[in-house]
């Protein structure tokens, strides 16, 4: 099998195109591409610590020509699959794939972004809220779409691996369909180019092989369940049975049953093809009309000694912990380190409401990190030598920083647009985070430990926070002073780190 190859002197200027950084690499656009292609394309350079296996590599980049036209023009379409090498002597630095169609794109704020699936695992009012109108027949056209894409890659002996919503794009535009990317992490004939990994909450069942038809099936459940539920993380059959029992049947199967005992992925087919069978499409709902504005009415304060915090100052350190630990969602009391209550949004992304206590703005909210002269200083002896050390110490003292100077827009602009931690696109979810964090001073920040995975940046940080009585941890309120440790998740888009979330295990707290 020959395939295409090029030196990265063939590549054009890509260093200046730089588009993202994962676990196993950096992602750039290329200016021009090189001879013998058309169109347009982006390049993922391995980063050097990622062991490639060269043979498996070129057998991905080559798999699409081993396929017959018919299977190899609807993969095509269907996935941003590695088209050619690029090596230097020979060693394979990376790969070059076609960029990602527009219909496949996403306005979120001020962003463009992939379009992947986890922006549907939301609740209704969310997926409103970006514009977005999905309805069951649209969920099961998806999922049929997706079983298909699976289950002729398994038919030609290929396995998935990463099956996740990151991974997994879509469209509504005409026919719903689906594109996968990250397609160099399959696993062909057996054999796979780098390091199988799991997006954290799709992971296989502890002791299971990853990236084999088993583990896409467990993890086609797990999208089936979630996509109907409206949820990233939980397992819940009951929106999927309401809609087809059939379904909601193998759903279970595929998660709950040892490896060879779940269903193949052609076995969906038929359920599938039934319930869109009898399934209509709803009808779009039409815009709600803005309400006439209303006078505000501001009653006067309480008196003192009638105050009582319990209420609103809960909420207000349950906020509190949600800012530190990035966290959107998490088990109430159940071993958090947070003990933050299980919050009853499910948005993806956070934007900002004028702060009830200032004067009213119209600006648009910041979604670009906008450089914060008041900075606060981060300590990185202990991860000296790293070469992101710098930059994220950067970003988390600017963060830090503009929390001090309450410049909260600045703040909230250091957050992902699609985090589930805060919702940067709530007006009165931004009015709400500046109020709990309006004491609010962070002192002694070091960033301890960072490590890349596939999909985040992982930075463990060690800080100070000194806020007002009725403030402090859910736990609690009156703490006025908390020692924190908190392992965040980062993600690297547009040349910056954002904060994405920081998972409960990696939150904990103590009164200084």
């Amino acid at each position: 099998m020959t395939v295409l190859s090029f030196r990265t002197s063939q590549l054009g200027l890509y260093q200046s195109h730089f588009l993202a950084k994962g676990g196993q690499g950096k992602v750039y656009t290329v200016p021009n591409a090189p001879p013998g292609l058309a169109g347009s394309f982006v390049y993922k350079e391995y980063l050097p610590a990622v062991p490639v296996d060269a043979d498996a590599l070129e057998s991905v980049v080559g798999f699409l020509d081993t396929l017959g036209p018919g299977e190899r023009t609807f993969l095509d379409g269907r996935s941003a699959w590695p088209v050619a090498l690029v090596a230097d002597g020979g060693r394979p630095l990376g790969f070059l794939m076609r960029q990602v169609p527009d219909e496949f794109r996403i306005a979120v704020g001020n962003q463009i972004r992939t379009q992947g699936m986890e922006f549907l695992l939301n609740d209704d009012a969310y997926l409103r809220s970006i514009g977005i109108h999905l309805d069951n027949r649209l969920r099961l056209q998806l999922l049929r779409d997706l079983a298909q894409i699976t289950a002729l890659l398994h038919r030609e002996q290929a396995a998935i691996g990463d099956l996740s919503p990151k991974n997994v794009l879509f469209t509504l535009d005409g026919t719903p369909r689906c594109l996968l990317i990250d397609c160099d992490s399959m696993r062909v004939h057996g054999r796979s180019a780098v390091e199988p990994v799991d997006t954290p909450d799709w992971e296989v069942p502890a002791g299971e092989s990853k990236a084999t038809p088993y583990s896409d099936g467990y993890k086609f459940g797990l999208i089936a369940a979630r996509l109907f539920d409206g949820d990233q993380s939980r397992v819940d059959y009951r929106a999927l049975g309401a809609v087809s029992p059939d379904l909601a049947a193998l759903a279970r199967r595929s998660v709950e049953s040892a490896p060879a005992g779940r269903p193949d992925l052609v076995s969906w087919f038929g359920p599938l093809d039934a319930a869109l069978a009898v399934t209509p499409s709803a009808p779009v709902p039409s815009p709600v009309p803005a309400a006439p504005p209303q006078p505000q009415f501001q009653p006067p304060p309480a008196p003192p000694a009638r105050r009582s915090p319990v209420g609103w100052v809960v909420a207000a350190s349950v906020a509190l912990v949600l800012l530190f630990a990035g966290i959107g969602k998490l088990a109430s009391s159940g071993g958090t380190s947070a003990e933050v209550p299980a919050s009853t949004s499910t948005t993806l992304p956070y934007e900002a409401p004028a702060d009830p206590t200032t004067e009213p703005t119209t600006d648009e909210p910041t979604t670009e990190p906008t450089t914060d002269d008041g900075a606060v200083d981060v300590d990185t002896a202990q991860v000296d030598g790293d070469p992101g050390a710098d930059e994220v110490a950067a970003m988390f003292g600017a963060f830090y920083g503009a929390i001090n100077a309450r410049d909260y827009d600045t703040a909230l602009s250091y957050y992902d647009p699609a985090t589930k931690a805060v919702d940067v696109h709530s007006t009165t979810e931004r009015a709400r985070w500046k109020k709990v964090m309006a004491t609010t001073q962070e002192s002694g920040v070091t960033l301890t430990a960072l490590t890349d995975t596939d999909q985040y940046t992982e930075a463990t940080v060690v800080f100070s926070s000194h806020q007002d009585a009725g403030y402090g941890p859910a736990s609690d309120p009156g703490q006025t002073c908390t020692d924190w440790t908190v392992t965040y998740w980062l993600t690297h888009n547009g040349g910056h780190y954002r904060i994405f979330k920081a998972p409960s295990k990696g939150v904990s707290f103590s009164a200084c």
